[in-house]
């Protein structure tokens, strides 16, 4: 080796004369002249073997650049490999190995993807590359290159469910229930609400035991929810599920167990969630039921949600303390004996609205009152010569409206 110097530095004396006999040394010496000087690697550069030329394009940039259209490939993916500048010119290269060197420089990876690489193992490393990426429109493109790669190849997938990278965890979220289960715990909370949007889309809830499910209801209550109407026969659920969230407890108040029955009426006894209460008792197939339990709660607008779904349920509200309540019993008539004497002129008006109140209101104390019993002919005749000015003159204009009628008891009739 120190002979193979010595002749070079001898040559480094005189390069004029060296280059002139440069092509008839042997690879070594080639070798190391290119290694000691740049002025022989500019003449080597066209040597015949194409690792000389490798070696000129590994050492020196400037030659690389003049290299790239070498004929031999591996001479190209020097160039590539070494040199960014090259790359950004061969990353279309036809040979694939070229266009893999390329893979070096993150630079050349959009130009790789819109260029069209077709090269699948390329492709994917492109897509790796810029799935983080600050670009829109490369991180999608970057995404739905590694969904099919995931969805086509089970060992990358696996790498990707492992990553620490969170973009490739996050489309393992997206892609199946099974590696939504496996990331649900995972730390990230994009990537869990993913997990937990793949799992309630395929709303399949078998093959798992009664501790797993247990565990994912706590974790999201729409998820609970649906786990739940799955296995309304699993008591540990139940049990799980009442404790968690209202929206379960409600539908729980009528369960079959009655300590899972209590605690749910306890938890909705103090819920002040009037929208859940009044979408069970309107929308549930068995709203009778629910109503029968939330007849006392202590929110008016559901308890005349309760009134709205049976009759049987206004009878037993018409001395509630609300107003609006007891009005709401009115929508049957059967509660208007019961509510002919409320302190309140609304609800007396209200009975008066049907022809049984008003007949028996006819001498209520208020005026107001008396012009709704008037608006029935039948009150209106004996309304006539009512104390109230305003009262005659709505009895006198519902007998006008009517005196072309003829009633069994109209006496004036002939």
């Amino acid at each position: 080796m120190q002979n193979i110097d010595a002749q070079i530095d001898a040559l480094l004396t005189d390069p004029v004369t060296a280059n002139k006999y440069l092509s008839y040394f042997n690879k070594d010496i080639k070798k190391r002249c290119i290694e000691k000087s740049e002025l022989f690697a500019q003449t080597l550069i066209h040597d015949e073997d194409a690792e000389i030329r490798q070696l000129c394009a590994f050492h020196y940039e400037v030659l690389a650049l003049k290299l790239i259209a070498d004929k031999d490939a591996t001479v190209r993916s020097i160039c590539a490999e070494k040199w960014e500048s090259c790359a950004q010119y061969l990353y279309q290269d036809e040979d694939v190995d070229v266009r893999g060197a390329c893979l070096n420089w993150e630079t050349c990876f959009p130009l790789m993807l819109e260029a069209g690489e077709e090269d699948t193992d390329i492709l994917r490393t492109v897509a790796l590359g810029l799935i983080i990426s600050e670009d829109i429109g490369l991180r999608i493109a970057a995404s739905d290159i590694l969904q099919n790669a995931i969805e086509e190849d089970e060992q990358f997938a696996e790498e990707c469910l492992e990553s620490e990278v969170k973009d490739l965890r996050l489309l393992c979220a997206q892609h199946s229930r099974e590696y939504a289960l496996s990331l649900i715990y995972d730390e990230d909370a994009e990537i869990k609400s993913a997990c937990i949007e793949k799992l309630i889309e395929d709303n399949d809830w078998y093959c798992l035991d009664t501790e797993q499910l247990v565990d994912l209801c706590q974790i999201d209550e729409e998820m609970a929810i649906l786990i739940l109407d799955h296995h309304l026969d699993d008591w540990d659920i139940r049990s799980a599920c009442v404790q968690l969230y209202e929206s379960c407890a409600i539908r729980m108040i009528v369960d079959e167990d009655e300590a899972i029955a209590e605690h749910a009426r306890f938890v909705i006894a103090e819920s002040n969630n009037q929208a859940l209460k009044l979408k069970i008792i309107r929308e549930s197939y068995n709203s009778y039921q629910y109503a029968s339990v939330l007849l006392s709660d202590r929110d008016p607008e559901v308890r005349k949600a309760c009134i709205a779904v049976d009759e049987d349920f206004a009878k037993e509200l018409v001395t509630d303390h609300d107003i609006g309540v007891r009005l709401a019993c009115l929508e049957y008539e059967d509660c208007v004996e019961d509510l002919l004497h409320d302190d309140e002129i609304e609800i007396r008006k209200a009975c008066a609205q049907y022809y049984s109140g008003a007949i028996q209101l006819m001498q209520d104390e208020e005026p107001e009152v008396r012009k709704i019993c008037a608006q029935h002919y039948q009150c209106a005749l004996g309304l006539m010569n009512d104390v109230d000015e305003g009262v005659r003159a709505v009895a006198k204009e519902t007998v006008e409206e009517n005196k072309n009628l003829k009633f069994d008891f109209d006496y004036n009739s002939k």
